[in-house]
């Protein structure tokens, strides 16, 4: 979908850098934890929420959005170091009651 390959070429090279730099781990990144649950599993809820408050330098914001009867979808942004956001993500995804999660991980250092 781009107008020309130099775009997507960019892109792509941006993409490669961003994923070595955060392969260091120790770099500052940005990102969002999506976690799709079924709410009516005793105590999901509550787990989570109190795993963001243990986490509350990190988590930035959080946004909940109801899907249908059982199913909730939890959108977590979180900023710190790309291990630490990795470790909250795995908290969170691994949880019982958690259907689907996926973590999205960025660099917000400048990329030339």
């Amino acid at each position: 979908m781009y107008s020309n390959r130099s775009e997507a070429i960019r892109d792509l090279i941006r993409d490669f850098l961003i994923r070595d730099d955060l392969d260091i781990e120790d770099g500052e990144a940005v990102g969002s934890i999506s976690i799709i649950y079924d709410h009516d599993t005793k105590g999901v809820s509550d787990k989570l929420t109190k795993m963001q408050h243990q986490d509350f330098t990190k988590v930035i914001s959080s946004l909940h959005l109801h899907l249908t009867h059982e199913l909730c979808m939890e959108i977590v942004a979180v900023k710190g170091s790309a291990k630490d956001i990795k470790k909250i993500s795995d908290r969170l995804i691994s949880s019982k009651g958690v259907k689907h999660g996926k973590l999205m991980l960025t660099s917000h250092e400048e990329i030339a």
